[in-house]
């Protein structure tokens, strides 16, 4: 008995231990954001299986404690998970620019495909007319539903989409991002 009691002790001492690693914090707020369903603040923790949202004309900026960062553009909402070391961030609508440091895990999901990320900068756009990738800077694995894995690696920007009924990617041009508004946001989480 005592030791079923001293493994469930353990059990519980580990499932509320913080990895610092992977603790997140609001950086940023424009507009009207919320954090399951709570007025946005900066300094404000996230925490795992939180989502996120924000209004017109508004944003959201996170920074993880290794010094990655995520910001979410207008009118987006997002659920942020973990699984086991990787960050994991599903997009429901909206868009998201991701900075990634290297070593760190990190997926973004969409009803199309998954990004999977170590040190790069990407952005993810999902609305009712298009699944948008764009990989920024550095390399970027996407699994698609339909079109199969794809590898992107560039030094500046290389976008496509996914458009209703399509089952392939095409080519597209750079929308909601750019490098001014990446730098701004990257100086966020110096």
């Amino acid at each position: 008995m005592r030791t079923l009691f001293l493994l469930l002790a353990n059990l519980i001492t580990f499932a509320n231990a913080t990895d610092p690693v992977y603790n997140a914090k609001v950086v940023g707020v424009t507009g009207t954001a919320s954090i399951h369903g709570k007025p946005a603040k900066v300094g404000m923790p996230i925490h795992l299986g939180d989502t996120l949202s924000t209004g017109l004309e508004s944003s959201l900026q996170i920074r993880t404690a290794h010094g990655s960062g995520f910001a979410l553009n207008e009118k987006t909402s997002i659920v942020y998970t973990q699984l086991l070391d990787t960050i994991d961030i599903s997009v429901v609508t909206g868009g998201v620019m991701n900075f990634v440091n290297p070593g760190t895990h990190w997926q973004v999901h969409t009803p199309m495909a998954t990004a999977a990320v170590r040190g790069t900068a990407f952005y993810v756009h999902q609305d009712s007319a298009r699944a948008y990738y764009c990989t920024c800077k550095g390399h970027v694995h996407y699994e698609t539903k339909t079109a199969g894995p794809i590898d992107e690696i560039t030094t500046n920007h290389k976008a496509f989409q996914f458009l209703p009924g399509s089952d392939s990617l095409r080519a597209a041009p750079l929308i909601l991002h750019d490098d001014s508004t990446n730098a701004r946001f990257r100086k966020l989480l110096e």
